[in-house]
């Protein structure tokens, strides 16, 4: 044969040519016949045997662009590849390969290539960039950093150098002949040959347009090989500034040292949260001056050379006692939307709304953020419970991570309040699914208060930053100030322990005092030093360089100490009686000095803003004041915030009240002692009303304790106690609520203050029934309506709980009484939402009733009434129940009312979460979604805490899935958590107990325990709470089945009569084919009629509601009984069916009963 594309001839058979590899025959892809090449129709079929050839485009012509070009390679590959065989060298150099290509890529360069073990990239094609020469050279510096991790993990001491170059070469439209040719890339070879190992060598050029960022030393000239001229190099040391210079620290910073595994790990958590798309915390923790604001400032430069955007936000946590509410979260969002923190409330609500548009696309999503933002931001009033505040927070984070990766730095998080930490706690839970990056700076206190912002998340890293060791101190000394004494350097590290405060604290002293000189670009001791010049603590040295300060300079340092915050300027001034042009020397040079810092962010309208250095400096400067001197600028700083600050200084009210606070107990016995102590009280009363409005109920509680002991009226120090019983509740305390409440409930009723005292009755009772002590409460609520004033406007809240009480307690008459009076008060006073909670109550008595239609239109009413704005928790709790009374029912609504619920609750972050889920699991179950069924679950237990009622329903629903698949072990362990449900005051939470140990009892073939208390179950449920209840759906099949298996017709019987046959529409369907099926059964063991009939009945029912597990268990019934009649034929195929059915589920305890095990 003879090849049409070269001419040559091959043998006959031959598919391909032997000289150039085109194809000889030209096979038709729909018949198969052989063609000649280059014939366009098959001759067999006439189908096209290819598309129509078009002749190429021509590749673009060679540019001549301006590109950076990074040359890498490994130290001593070749020992490696010797040492090692060939297999394992291509699998480190694969590994290696990975590495060098994800630095690349992260910094926006492409692989030009890779020849044995060098890479090369370049940056400045197909698109060039300002930064293109910076990017070369952080890649580089990352890349020979990150050689040597790669290697430990494989145990191989690897290391690598690199050289970059900058310069014009041409650029190949070709991606085959690789991507630029020319001298660049040859010389860029040859500076990587002559790095040393770990380091990275670029030429002027390179050096030339990065030197703004990256610090160099100079490498001298060098003579390369196939260069004429020495060239003069600089090797790259470190990255000292964001990108192309920004945010450049020029005063005492050396580089980091000891700390380059923490470095590594930060970003390789933050770039994994990028490619995961997974929200991630990292916790840098260490005590004070270890280095925590310096490893995180490291990392904040690597993030801002990458090749792609990061919205960047940090926020300090105020040093105020438990803490100022969100301050950390609002300040990052202030800066996200331009608001500074003096702006009045109507410049607020604009710059929200201007910043809202830009940063929310949906409009829907927009509406709901806005007013819940801006009562983060102080500019609204509105009244919304926490739920509703985080999922408006939440979704504004995870709104902006759709734009672009987010990153989130709390600093000084050891002061951070309660409600910001449960925040953080429910972003990492409820939106695990973005790319946000949370790194918390704190003491290691943080997570002994609150351990579980780390313990049981895959999801929270905590990295220790701990002391250097001498080793470290020494090499940190040896680049601040080269060529010490010996006896200085260890001097200096004897007292540091570890401390790299310390090591600079002491440097900047010996500079300030003129024992350190800077000289020809480097730091020379020129005096001698004795130990008094080296404190031995880290106070004492930082006191010693306050002490050592100008006059004036010591003056505003300790003026400004009474404030924990950044200061605008107008504060400086406030506080300072130096004139303006003073001032300005004065600030100037401690910035010089490092005692203060400005914020350089250009996004930030707080720019400008000043900040102690080291939040020690302040404690120092602080404890240096007398307490006369204290109380002076305490009160002259709340005197400026009120002024500063719209409304009072409503929103930093927290602030001004500590401030009236350490004023007063400066100098208690003033004579304006008791004037500035009521300014406090009020303040923290403020400070209470604001951050229960935030949706901080632990501070709330925090601040009204703290007025109340403050305030001299013992009437008005109890209204402020009441409310902070009512914080505590919100917060999750309920004993300490109720303890509270009973407290001013007395010291009221003590004073003759009655009505006061029945006003608490209602919240009171809510404690008492949420602790489930529902005798008690019931008791308090009809005590306080039977001394009631027929006019008491507390009576429509005390007969609701009295609805509540009883619904709960299963006395349904009852509640259905109590619901409906509380019906007719509610629309006598015209409130929609209170009519809308009573409506709700009687639906769920009228559906324990068995009155399911009834309570179904009397939900959608108060769904109505509820609407979809405020406090959205009681529509959550009416759509699950809707949902709970589908499923119930056997209605084919429950899936998308229980969805809608389920997306209701994962935004509002409630863990209410459980409930529709348990009702979707129940679902899956019996529709036959078993494995869907088990993901469901898990996947919602990881998100609910442990140990409350919402995560004990989740349990209940893993004992379920795995008893039927015969799971008797694991499921066990899920039924421990239920332990008590079985003694609950609750007759649904004990009944469903009791089936759920009545299903495991089966599956393991313990048929007396599964009939005691699968029967005890369904007799609870039954007469409580009605047949639709998990418990009867559940327990009373187990139990009836387990009667007639163990042939204790007596028991059977009673069972059945549980359902009432004179009223089948309030018997859901499931209920009745169970019903038929089981009658059948009885009847067979009593020899009765009509046994066939009653099978089928079941069967058909089952197969018209799709519940597989139950036909298949129906199907094997009947079998049995036709074989029995020698109708073997019609048994044999539907136990074949029953059987297929029940293995695909893997219903193992089913299939042993069939024998089919």
């Amino acid at each position: 044969m003879t090849c049409a594309a070269c001419g040559a001839v091959n043998r006959e058979g031959r598919k391909f040519c032997a000289e150039c590899g085109a194809a000889l025959v030209a096979s038709c892809p729909a018949c198969g016949s052989s063609n000649e090449p280059g014939e366009r129709f098959c001759g067999d079929c006439g189908v096209p045997l290819a598309a129509p050839q078009t002749e190429a485009p021509a590749p673009p012509a060679p540019e001549v662009r301006r590109v950076s070009v990074l040359f890498c390679d490994l130290v001593g590959y070749t020992a490696l590849a010797e040492q090692r065989d060939a297999e394992d060298v291509r699998a480190v150099l694969s590994g290696y390969f990975d590495v060098a290509r994800t630095v690349v890529r992260r910094y926006g360069g492409e692989i030009e290539k890779y020849i044995g073990d060098a890479v090369v990239a370049v940056w400045g094609v197909p698109a060039a960039h300002e930064d293109d020469a910076e990017r070369a050279v952080r890649a580089a510096l990352d890349l020979v950093d990150a050689v040597p991790v790669y290697g430990e993990a494989l145990g191989l001491a690897l290391q690598a150098r690199a050289g970059v170059v900058t310069g014009r070469a041409a650029s190949l439209g070709n991606p085959l002949e690789g991507i630029v040719v020319g001298d660049r890339v040859n010389t860029a070879a040859r500076l990587q040959g002559a790095a040393p190992p770990g380091g990275v060598l670029v030429d002027a050029a390179t050096h030339e347009v990065t030197v703004a960022a990256i610090e160099y030393a100079d490498a001298g000239t060098h003579t390369l090989k196939g260069k004429a001229e020495q060239l003069r190099l600089w090797r790259a040391q470190r990255v000292i500034a964001g990108v192309r210079g920004g945010r450049r620290v020029d005063e005492l910073e050396a580089p980091l040292v000891g700390r380059a595994r923490e470095l590594s790990v930060v970003k390789e958590l933050f770039h994994s949260c990028l490619e995961e798309r997974r929200t991630r915390l990292v916790a840098l923790t260490g005590q004070a001056g270890v280095g925590k604001s310096r490893l995180h400032w490291e990392f904040e430069k690597h993030v801002d050379g990458l090749a792609f955007g990061v919205l960047w936000h940090t926020g300090r946590c105020l040093a105020y006692g438990d803490g100022v509410a969100y301050w950390a979260l609002a300040e990052m969002v202030r800066q996200r939307l331009g608001i500074a923190q003096e702006d009045p409330p109507d410049v607020v609500r604009e710059k929200l709304r201007v910043g809202l548009e830009r940063w929310v696309g949906d409009p829907v999503a927009r509406r709901y953020v806005e007013p819940r933002l801006g009562v983060l931001l102080g500019s609204e009033d509105a009244e919304l419970p926490r739920q509703e505040l985080f999922a408006g927070w939440r979704l504004f984070v995870e709104q902006l991570a759709e734009e672009a990766p987010v990153v989130l730095t709390f600093e000084d998080m050891q002061w951070a309040d309660a409600g910001l930490l449960d925040f953080l706690e429910q972003l990492l839970d409820w939106s695990p699914a973005h790319r946000v990056f949370v790194v918390v700076l704190t003491r290691p206190e943080l997570f002994d208060a609150r351990p579980s912002l780390l313990s049981g998340r895959r999801n929270a890293t905590a990295v220790g930053v701990e002391p250097l060791s001498d080793a470290a101190v020494g090499a940190l000394l040896d680049q601040l100030v080269p060529d010490l004494p010996d006896r200085v350097r260890t001097l200096i590290t004897g007292h540091a322990a570890g401390n790299p405060l310390f090591v600079l604290e002491t440097i900047r002293g010996l500079l300030d005092r003129g024992l350190v000189v800077e000289r020809d670009g480097r730091r020379t001791l020129v005096g001698p030093i004795d130990e008094l010049q080296v404190p031995a603590t880290l106070s004492a040295l930082l006191g010693a360089r306050l002490d050592a300060l100008p006059p004036d300079e010591r003056a505003l340092v300790r003026d400004l100490s009474v404030f924990g915050g950044s200061l605008p300027r107008a504060a400086v001034d406030a506080m300072s009686d130096l004139p303006a042009d003073a001032v300005d020397l004065a600030l100037a040079d401690l910035v010089r000095r490092d005692v203060l810092t400005v914020r350089r962010d250009p996004l930030s309208p707080d720019r400008g803003h000043y900040t102690f250095a080291q939040s020690l400096l302040r404690t120092v400067a602080y404890d240096s004041l007398s307490k006369r001197e204290r109380k002076a600028r305490h009160l002259r700083a709340a005197a400026h915030l009120r002024a500063a600050f719209p409304d009072d200084g409503e929103e930093v009210v927290e602030v001004l009240a500590t401030h009236y606070r350490e004023a007063w107990a400066a100098v208690p016995d003033a004579p304006d002692a008791a004037a500035i102590r009521d300014d406090a009280a009020v303040a923290f009363r403020r400070a209470g009303d604001r951050a229960r409005a935030v949706g901080a109920p632990a501070a709330a509680e925090h601040a009204y304790r703290a007025a109340a002991e403050l305030t001299a009226d013992e009437e008005v120090a109890a209204r402020r106690l009441a409310a902070a019983a009512g914080a505590a509740f919100l917060a999750g305390r309920s004993a300490e609520a109720l303890e509270l409440y009973d407290r001013v409930a007395a010291d009221h009723r003590a004073a003759g203050r009655e009505d006061a005292a029945r006003a608490l009755v209602a919240p009171s009772c809510e404690v008492l029934v949420n602790l489930r002590r529902l005798a008690e409460a019931e008791k308090r609520l009809a005590e306080a309506l039977d001394a009631a004033d027929p006019e008491d406007p507390g009576i429509p809240d005390w007969v609701l709980g009295l609805a509540r009480v009883a619904w709960l307690d299963g006395e349904v008459p009852v509640a259905l009484e109590h619901a409906d009076r509380a019906l007719s008060l509610a629309a006598a006073v015209g409130d929609p939402r209170l009519l809308g909670r009573a409506a709700s109550q009687r639906a769920d008595a009228l559906a324990f009733s068995g009155r399911i239609d009834e309570s179904l239109l009397l939900y959608r009413w108060a769904l109505d009434l509820l609407g979809r704005d405020g406090d959205l928790r009681p529509r959550l709790r009416a759509l699950s129940n809707i949902g709970a009374l589908h499923l119930g029912a056997d209605r084919p609504g429950a899936p998308a009312v229980l969805e809608e619920a389920v997306e209701l609750a994962r935004m509002l972050g409630d863990v209410a979460l459980a409930w529709p889920t348990l009702n979707l699991s129940q679902l899956d179950l019996f529709t036959g979604g078993w494995t869907a069924a088990q993901r469901r679950l898990a996947g919602v237990l990881d998100e609910v805490p442990s140990g409350i009622v919402e995560s004990q329903a989740l349990h209940f629903g893993v004992v379920l899935a795995q008893g039927l698949v015969g799971e008797v072990e694991s499921a066990r362990e899920h039924l421990a958590v239920l332990a008590g449900w079985r003694d609950s005051a609750d007759v649904q939470a004990r009944a469903s107990a009791l089936a759920a140990s009545a299903l495991v009892a089966s599956a393991e073939g313990d048929l007396e325990t599964a009939l005691a208390h699968g029967g005890q179950a369904a007799r609870d449920a039954r007469t409580a709470i009605g047949l639709s209840s998990d418990a009867v759906r559940w327990g009373w099949p187990v139990a009836v089945d387990a009667a007639l298996r163990l042939g204790r017709t007596d028991d059977a019987e009673r069972l059945l009569d549980l359902v009432p046959v004179r009223s089948p529409g309030q018997v859901p369907p499931f209920i009745r084919a169970q019903l038929s099926r089981f009658r059948a059964r009885l009847a067979a063991l009593q020899h009765g009629a009509g046994i066939e009939e009653r099978l089928r009945t079941a069967l058909a029912e089952l197969d018209r509601l799709g519940y597989p597990y139950w036909r298949a268990q129906v199907q094997g019934e009947l079998a049995e009984r036709l074989r029995e009649e020698g109708r073997q034929a019609e048994a044999a195929a539907l136990l074949e069916e029953a059987t297929g059915t029940l293995t695909r589920l893997g219903a193992r305890p089913a299939l042993r009963v069939l024998g089919r095990d």
